[in-house]
């Protein structure tokens, strides 16, 4: 009998061109690279194993139509890393998901979190392969459940490098950080043209826009300006993120863990960005900010203290004294993330409680502040408060709080911790007093500054047991170092 091997292999050869040459040009066209372009930039040169190249949806029937059903799936490094990835291949059949191609990615999710390492995704696809009915739509129930099964045992991360539109960008936002590009990304319920549709445009909607998600729908952490940069900023988003829950990454530390920063003797007097505060406690300036244009009033980052991943939830006050809707969300969310992969928290805290605002009010602020209470309540890693400023009202308690199971939380000399605002209490406090006085504006003014300083300064949480201390400023680095040497930088949650 004559061997098989070279019909075999030529037909693998020709399963791994992929799409025809008329859609690599269209893709290209489109200002996107190729599948397998975009595992080659992603992965280490020379390790990509590629998996399930014949994987066919007519298991008896070998088929070249549809080259390795529309995906590259497989593993390799990251510098170095062991990772598995996909990539949907949009040159073929425009990348859409039926019942062998939603097999690969199970098949490759199931081996990430059994070999504990990241699952990566790169999303470039039409949606489910309506010629295969009801099954392609069961694919999605399947990558559904295999996300969820496994999130929390390794990070998965999504880049929507292309359209990610309904069933697909439910599932990319199951990921832990989805990551896209001006331009090419797009992602939403349903496609821009069928919301142009509904409201009579003919000019386009940017309701699915990379810009759109990332700002005001925070379907996207962050957007980059090209394929090249978002694979970047990848590979520096795994740098902070751990394989898998019980193996936290571990930097050794180039900077000095006892450095004073005398800039924050400055901060108690002025309008600061917190964002400074964040990079000037982490080891070198090493900060990864997540969802920077989406609630700017709260600033979700990773960073390195003493080369291990903190994760940093702080108030941006200049943009917001209150704690608003979407930011209370944005930081409940990364909370959840932090506690599933295992990362400590570091909460730097300055609002004046919850934000007065009709909207938020209609929209559930109560609801979803009620969440972030759980969230800090049932996370199981080490948890650290600063309060750099105000800590007033409900804003104490929902991010300072002791009682929410915070391990430690320290104070700089200049905070207001409070029921309400000094002005708000000092009218309630010396109401008699200011009624009664020549001058009640001048009156009010004074006795919220006397409240402010005898009643609202940090030293009677202090004297409570509900602030561990009050710090100098300049020596905040030194003294979060070792509150989370201490507390152990991950308890582990597997």
């Amino acid at each position: 009998m004559s061997s098989n091997a070279p019909y075999v292999l030529a037909q693998k050869k020709q399963l791994l061109k992929g799409g025809s040459k008329e859609a690599v040009e269209a893709q290209r066209s489109a200002g996107k690279q190729t599948a397998r372009e975009r595992v080659n930039a992603i992965i280490d040169e020379a390790t990509f194993v590629e998996i399930d190249v014949f994987a066919s949806s007519r298991a008896n029937e070998f088929t070249a139509e549809i080259p390795c059903e529309g995906l590259i799936a497989g593993f390799g490094t990251i510098r170095n890393r062991p990772v598995y990835i996909y990539s949907q291949d949009y040159t073929v059949m425009n990348g859409s998901v039926g019942k062998a191609n939603g097999e690969k990615i199970c098949k490759v999710m199931k081996m990430a979190a059994e070999n504990g390492v990241p699952i990566i995704g790169v999303l470039d696809c039409a949606g489910a392969r309506v010629g295969e009915g009801v099954d392609a739509l069961d694919a999605y129930a399947k990558i559904f459940n295999m996300a969820s099964a496994i999130k929390g045992v390794v990070p998965q991360v999504s880049l929507v490098l292309g359209p990610c539109i309904g069933a697909c960008a439910i599932a990319a936002r199951i990921s832990d950080v989805v990551l896209g590009v001006t331009n090419i990304s797009s992602m939403g319920a349903h496609s821009a043209y069928v919301y142009d549709a509904i409201e009579g445009k003919a000019d386009g909607s940017d309701i699915c826009s990379a810009e759109y998600c990332e700002k005001d729908s925070g379907l996207i952490d962050v957007v980059y300006d090209s394929e090249t940069s978002c694979v970047a900023g990848l590979k520096s988003l795994l740098s902070y993120l751990p394989s898998s829950c019980c193996d936290a990454p571990v930097d050794a530390c180039q900077d000095d863990l006892n450095r004073d920063i005398p800039e924050f003797d400055a901060f108690m007097d002025a309008e600061y960005d917190v964002c400074d505060v964040v990079a000037k406690i982490a080891d070198n300036n090493s900060v990864f900010e997540l969802a920077p244009k989406f609630s700017s009033s709260v600033v979700t980052s990773f960073i390195k203290i003493n080369g291990n991943t903190i994760g940093v939830v702080a108030n941006q006050a200049k943009e917001s004294e209150s704690l608003e809707l979407f930011g209370i969300i944005k930081a409940t969310k990364f909370i959840e993330t932090c506690d599933l992969m295992g990362i400590p928290l570091l909460t730097l805290v300055d609002n004046k409680g919850l934000s007065k605002s009709t909207c938020g009010e209609l929209h559930g602020i109560v609801t979803e502040s009620a969440k972030l209470v759980q969230a800090y309540s049932n996370a199981v890693v080490p948890k650290v408060s600063l309060v750099l400023n105000n800590a007033i009202g409900s804003g104490y308690a929902v991010m300072a709080s002791k009682s929410l199971g915070i391990d430690m939380v320290y104070a700089w000399p200049n905070a207001q911790i409070s029921a309400m605002d000094a002005e708000s209490s000092a009218q309630v406090v010396y109401s008699k007093e200011i009624a009664e006085s020549d001058n009640p504006i001048a009156a009010r003014q004074e006795y919220a500054e006397k409240f402010a300083k005898y009643s609202a300064n940090p030293i009677n949480a202090a004297k409570s047991g509900l602030i561990d201390d009050i710090i100098d400023p300049i020596n905040t680095r030194p003294i979060l170092v070792a509150a989370f040497e201490m507390l152990g930088f991950s308890d582990g949650c597997c």
